[in-house]
């Protein structure tokens, strides 16, 4: 979304270096080896003495965000200058530089806060890139015998890791930025990659138009759609994702399969092209894999010294 951009514009205006790349960049620091994570990927901090709990999120911005009431019961001040931005409509954001302790040690850290909650389950959101630690591992469910571990190529998703932290696939000619989030289902894409994928994988829309939950509890139409030639992440086979519909472009020009009686007749043959449209250049794919997609894996770790990312799997079809 528009203002969600700005946001990263935010970001961008107020650099710092968080506790794991600050740390990374001096020899005579030993990071911790590992967070493991389960039952919420939930950890406590203290911020200027507080106990906070954050949640810990691959899909979140570069940048430790925390809800309104809890800066408000901190009493956080940003700077007197430069420090308040609007991030779209009754939006505001606010930024500073505060004490942050995590359980392996003290240290600064540039927080930002909103006037909307950043997560309804905790009280702010961080990525694991944002962590004082060597590898971060989420623990899914217990391990399966047979599972297989998959290795891609860790990508901090660019200046200060805002688009969260994942890898980037090779599709056709165009690279996928691939980013896991484990805080929802279904699999995520924004209109522009949406018309990409229908038009390249044979997509059709396959459901009726529904709010979807995106940042800021702010709510945008979404709608389901089916791939005939499915996408290969490793062993996950996605074959269905739900394509944000107004935020960074428009996806009208989907067919509907209801209009054409299935999935499979909307996408026809390889020639056939189900984009009514102008085929966009530079649209920079974006796919975010949900948890459903996860449901046959045991455990996912950033690797943030080998520049990894380790997925344990039997195999996945979504």
């Amino acid at each position: 979304m528009r203002y969600i951009a700005k946001v990263l514009v935010l970001a961008l205006l107020f650099p710092a270096s968080s506790p794991s790349t600050a740390a990374r960049g001096k020899d005579d620091v030993k990071l911790p080896e590992e967070l493991i994570l389960s039952d919420g990927d939930i950890i406590e901090v203290k911020i200027n003495g507080r106990p906070t709990r954050l949640e810990v999120r691959p899909d979140a911005f570069g940048r430790l965000m925390i809800n309104p009431a809890v800066a408000a019961e901190l009493g956080l001040k940003p700077p007197t200058r430069g420090s308040r931005n609007s991030t779209g409509p009754g939006v505001l954001g606010n930024t500073g530089v505060h004490k942050v302790d995590f359980a392996s040690g003290p240290g600064r850290k540039r927080i930002f806060w909103f006037n909307r909650n950043v997560s309804p389950v905790a009280d702010g959101v961080i990525s694991p890139a944002s962590l004082p630690y060597k590898r971060v591992t989420f623990r899914l469910q217990p391990a399966k015998e047979g599972e297989k571990i998959y290795n891609f190529p860790l990508d901090r998703k660019g200046l200060f890791g805002l688009g969260g932290v994942g890898t980037r696939i090779k599709f056709l000619e165009e690279k996928i930025d691939i980013i896991f989030s484990l805080h929802r289902d279904e699999n995520l894409v924004a209109a522009p990659t949406g018309n990409w994928l229908a038009e390249n994988f044979m997509g059709a829309f396959t459901g009726a138009p529904k709010p979807i939950l995106v940042y800021f509890d702010v709510e945008i139409p979404s709608r389901a759609m089916t791939l005939k030639q499915p996408l290969a992440v490793g062993e996950l086979i996605l074959s269905k994702v739900t394509v944000q519909n107004g935020d960074f472009g428009n996806a009208d020009e989907i067919v509907d399969a209801a209009e054409l009686g299935s999935a499979e007749a909307a996408a026809g043959d390889r020639d056939e092209i189900v984009v009514i449209g102008k085929k966009k250049k530079d649209i920079k794919p974006r796919l975010i894999i949900g948890r459903a997609a996860l449901q046959n894996c045991s455990t996912l770790t950033y690797d943030f010294d080998k520049d990894e990312i380790r997925l344990s799997c039997l195999g996945s079809a979504i």
